[in-house]
C-alpha cells in the first residue's frame, strides 16, 4: 500500500447503451427429475486411494469454466470463458460469448440440476467475488460491481476500476478477487488491492503476485504460482512490505515454497516447448516439469479427517493432473515438498482434462474446475510445433465442454452445498472451515451490525477458542471501526505473541502513535519477540524513533538478535515504512556497521536497488510514450519481465540496464524474432528458467513496425542509451533463424551475429 498512490472511486452507476449487452432476465436450465441430471464418465480419471471424484456439473450445463465461487444459499457461481481459444487464431476472444451463471443442486445429492444465467454476453470474463449484496466481476479492462436483485436479476452496474486489466492477454491479466482476513480484496497478477469503505471503493497499489489463482492460509498469508513454479507465496503478511514501492521486490515476497517442479503424467501430452531438449523425458516422451501450473489451493477446510490440512493442490492443465504438496508453515521461511515422490493426486488419460483452478466450498470439500478445452495455450505463445501436436491428438476439435468435479472421501455420498445465510455469524467466525469464517467476517463488515461489537470483543480475548478465531474477531472489529488502544495492545501480546504481526500491521496504517505503549508491553515480556516477531517488529523503527540515530539504534538491536537471512528480512521490513526516505535509515546504519562487511555489502546492494527503482519511477513519469510500443510491451512482455522491466523471479531476467539493451540492436532484435533459451547472464547474474523467450518471427499479429516500436519503447524505458530501433533491421533479421529452428542459446546467438556482421 502506497499512501500517496491510494485512489478512491465513488459509488456512482455507470450506464452504457452501446457496450453493455448484459441479459437483465434470468435464463434457466432445469435438469431436475429422474434421468435429467448430467452424468459424466470418469473412468479415465485416477485419484489416490481413499478418495473419489464426483461430477458436480458438466457439459452442456457448463462450458469453459475458469473459476467458481459459492453464495450463502448453497449455490455455485461460475465464470464461463466461452470465447477462449476456440481456434488457433483465438478469433472469438473479442466476441460477447462469456457468461456468469448460477448452478444449484435442488435435491441435495451433490449434482447440479438447475442453471440460471446471471450475466450474459460478456467478453472474456475472468474473476468474480461477492461484495455488498452484489457481485464484483472482471470484464477486461474493467472491474465492475452489480447489485443482485430479487430473483437473481442484475441491477445497474457500477464501475469500480476502469484499468483493472489493461493490456496483457488472457494468460496474463489480473484475476482472483480474493477476500483476505484484513478486509482487502487481493488479486493474482495484479498490482492493486481493493476495499469498500465509507461508501467508496478504495484502491491500493501493491506488488504483483502470481499468474492465475490466489489462495491463503488461516493466518492471512498469500500463496500463488506461475507457469513454471507450481507453488509460491510470501513469508509475511500482505500490505506491509508493499507499503514501499521502492523495495520491489523485497526478500520474502514471491518465494518458491515448493522447489520441486516435476510432474508424472500418464502419457505424452502436447506442450508448447516439447521439441526442446529436457522438456520431455528422452525415454518416455512424457513432460518432466510444470509448464502451465495453475489455480493453487492451500487447504484450510474441515473435511477428509484432517488429512489435507496444510496441503496445497495445484492444477497442471498441460499434463492433465492435480498435484498435492505438503506445506510447513512453522518457521520464518515457509517450505514445502511434493506429497507423492513419483505420482500425482489426480491424473487422467483424457488430454482435454484441464484443471485450471481449485477451490474449497462451504462444505469443506475441494472443487476442481476443469475447463476441458483442447487448445489451452494462448495464441500469443502458440508454437507451430504445438499446433501440429494439437492437430495430431485431435485436441483442436474439443470445444463446448467443461466440468466441475469435487473430491470426496472414498465411499461417501455426495450431499448438497450447505446453506449458511441464516446462521449465527459469531458462531461461523469459529467454524473450522476458513470459507465459513471469511464469509461471516465479510458479511459483518459489510452490514455493520454494531450490536455484535461486544460478542466480538469477547472472542478477541477468549482463551477457549482456536488460534484463528481471535484473528477474525480482530479484523472484523477493525472493519466495524470498533478497535481501541487497549484492545489492540492486549491482542498483540496474547498467546505468546502469535498475533503480534497482525497488530503491527494494523498500527502502521492506523495508529502508529500507539507503538510506544506496545514497546513498553513487549519490554515487560521479551519472550514474545521470537525471530519471526522480531522481523515484524522492525516495521516499528520509524514510528518509534525521534531521529535517525535513535532509529539506527533500535534497528541495530533487532539485527544483532537475528541471523541471516532474517536480518535481511528485518531490514526490508523497517524500510517498508520509509517510502522515498530510505537514505534516512540506510546511510547512518551503514556508518555504524562499517566493521560488518557482510552487512555493509548487503546495505550497498539495497541502496543501489532502491536508487534504480526511484530512477525508474521518475523516468516513467516523464518519458514520452510510444503508444504502440507501450501497448505491446504491457500485453506481451510485462507479464514475464515486469512492468518496471526488473524481471519476475523464477520467470524471466530483468531488462533494466541489461547489456542486451545497451549493446548493438541486432542481438535484441534476434532474441525477439527467434527466441532465446537460458542460461543467460544479465548484469553479472546468471538466469536459467524452465521457460524460454518465445519467438515472434511466425506470429502474424505483429508487423515489423510494431516489433520495432516495442523494442524502441524498451530501449527508451530501460536502457541508459535510449534510441529508436529500425523496422528495416527487424525485416532484415527475420531471415536468420537458428540452424536447428529452435530458440537461440547465448553461444549460438553470438556465433550467428558474427556471421551476420561478416556478411
Amino acid at each position: 500500500m502506497f499512501p500517496s498512490d491510494r485512489l478512491s472511486f465513488s459509488l456512482v452507476p455507470f450506464f452504457s447503451t452501446a457496450l453493455f449487452f448484459i441479459v437483465a432476465f434470468s435464463c434457466e436450465q432445469d435438469l431436475r427429475g429422474p434421468g435429467k441430471e448430467i452424468e459424466v464418465d470418469l473412468s479415465s480419471y485416477q485419484v489416490k486411494d481413499g478418495y473419489q471424484l464426483q461430477s458436480f456439473a458438466a457439459e452442456p450445463q457448463v462450458e469453459a469454466p475458469v473459476n467458481v465461487i459459492f453464495d450463502d444459499v448453497g449455490r455455485m457461481w461460475v465464470i464461463e470463458m466461452v470465447g477462449y481459444m476456440t481456434d488457433y487464431a483465438g478469433s472469438e476472444e473479442s466476441l460477447p460469448k462469456g457468461m456468469i451463471s448460477i448452478l444449484e443442486d435442488t435435491d441435495g445429492n451433490g449434482v447440479a440440476d438447475r442453471k440460471k444465467i446471471f450475466l450474459d454476453s460478456l467478453v472474456m470474463p475472468r474473476a468474480i467475488a461477492f461484495a455488498n449484496d452484489g457481485l464484483l466481476y472482471v470484464e477486461p479492462p474493467a472491474l465492475w460491481w452489480v447489485p443482485i436483485q430479487d430473483d437473481d436479476v442484475a441491477g445497474d452496474r457500477v464501475l469500480v476500476d476502469s484499468v483493472y486489466a489493461v493490456g496483457g492477454n488472457a494468460e496474463h491479466q489480473p484475476n482472483g478477487l480474493v477476500y483476505n482476513i484484513d478486509n482487502w480484496i487481493y488479486n493474482s497478477e495484479g498490482n492493486a488491492r481493493y476495499r469498500y469503505r465509507n461508501r467508496t471503493w478504495e484502491k491500493d497499489y501493491i506488488f504483483s503476485r502470481g499468474q492465475w489463482g490466489l489462495t491463503q492460509d488461516d493466518y492471512g498469508i498469500l500463496y500463488y504460482n506461475n507457469n513454471s513454479n507450481q507453488f509460491q507465496g510470501d513469508y509475511f503478511l500482505p500490505g506491509l512490505l508493499d507499503q514501499n514501492k521502492n523495495l520491489a521486490y523485497p526478500p520474502g515476497v514471491s518465494k518458491n515454497i515448493v522447489n520441486d517442479q516435476r510432474v508424472y503424467p500418464l502419457q505424452f501430452t502436447a506442450v508448447n516447448r516439447g521439441y526442446m531438449k529436457g522438456v520431455l523425458d528422452s525415454t518416455t516422451q512424457k513432460l518432466r516439469k510444470f509448464t502451465s501450473a495453475s489455480g493453487p489451493l492451500l487447504y484450510m477446510g474441515d473435511q477428509y479427517n484432517g488429512a489435507f490440512k496444510n496441503n496445497s493442490f495445484v492444477g497442471g492443465p498441460e499434463a492433465n493432473l492435480v498435484k498435492r504438496n505438503r506445506i510447513d508453515r512453522e518457521g520464518v521461511e515457509i517450505t514445502g515438498e511434493q506429497y507423492y515422490p513419483d505420482s500425482e493426486f489426480i491424473i487422467s488419460t483424457d488430454q482435454a482434462f484441464r484443471p485450471v483452478i481449485l477451490q474449497t466450498g462451504p462444505d469443506g470439500l475441494i472443487y476442481v474446475v476443469d475447463m476441458h478445452r483442447g487448445i489451452i495455450q494462448h495464441k500469443t505463445y502458440l508454437t507451430n510445433y504445438l499446433r501440429r501436436e494439437y492437430e495430431k491428438e485431435g485436441l483442436d476439435t474439443v470445444l463446448d465442454m467443461g466440468r466441475i468435479l469435487r473430491i470426496l472421501p472414498k465411499n461417501s455420498r455426495g450431499e448438497g452445498i450447505p446453506v449458511v445465510a441464516d446462521a449465527n455469524r459469531i458462531d461461523l467466525l469459529q467454524h473450522p472451515n476458513l470459507w465459513q469464517r471469511l464469509y461471516a467476517q465479510r458479511k459483518i463488515v459489510e452490514d455493520q451490525p454494531m450490536d455484535l461489537v461486544d460478542p466480538l470483543k469477547e472472542l478477541l480475548i477468549s482463551e477457549d477458542v482456536a488460534d484463528y478465531v481471535p484473528l477474525h474477531a480482530f479484523w472484523t472489529l477493525e472493519g466495524l471501526g470498533a478497535l481501541d488502544k487497549e484492545l489492540v495492545l492486549d491482542f498483540a501480546v496474547q498467546r505468546n505473541g502469535y498475533y503480534l504481526p497482525h497488530a503491527i500491521k494494523y498500527l502502521t496504517t492506523a495508529h502508529s502513535e500507539w507503538f510506544m505503549e506496545l514497546k513498553e508491553r513487549l519490554g515487560q515480556n521479551e519472550s514474545l519477540l521470537s525471530e519471526k516477531n522480531l522481523i515484524y517488529w522492525a516495521a516499528a523503527t520509524r514510528h518509534l524513533a525521534a531521529g535517525s540515530d535513535e532509529a539506527v539504534e533500535f534497528l541495530a538491536n533487532i539485527l544483532d538478535r537475528l541471523s541471516l537471512p532474517n536480518q535481511n528480512y528485518a531490514l526490508n521490513m523497517a524500510l517498508s515504512q520509509y517510502n522515498d526516505y530510505e537514505q534516512d535509515l540506510l546511510i547512518p546504519l551503514k556508518k555504524q556497521a562499517d566493521t560488518n562487511q557482510q552487512l555493509v555489502s548487503y546495505l550497498n546492494d539495497v541502496m543501489q536497488k532502491i536508487d534504480a527503482n526511484k530512477a525508474f519511477y521518475a523516468r516513467k513519469k516523464t518519458r514520452v510514450s510510444r503508444n504502440s510500443g507501450l501497448a505491446i510491451f504491457e500485453s506481451n512482455c510485462s507479464s514475464c519481465h515486469g512492468k518496471d522491466g526488473k524481471g519476475i523471479e523464477s520467470v524471466a531476467p530483468p531488462l533494466y540496464q541489461s547489456e542486451y539493451l545497451e549493446d548493438n540492436d541486432s542481438a535484441l532484435v534476434m532474441i525477439v524474432l527467434h527466441g532465446l533459451q537460458g542460461p543467460v547472464t544479465v548484469n553479472g547474474e546468471t538466469y536459467e528458467f524452465p521457460g524460454v523467450m518465445p519467438a515472434l518471427v511466425d506470429n502474424t499479429e505483429y508487423s515489423d513496425q510494431e516489433i520495432a516500436a516495442v523494442l524502441s519503447f524498451v530501449k527508451n524505458a530501460f536502457s541508459s542509451t535510449p534510441r529508436r530501433v529500425s523496422s528495416q533491421l527487424v525485416k532484415e533479421l527475420r531471415n536468420y533463424p537458428s540452424e536447428d529452428g529452435e530458440p537461440y542459446t547465448v553461444k549460438s546467438l553470438e556465433e550467428r551475429l558474427k556471421g551476420i556482421n561478416n556478411d
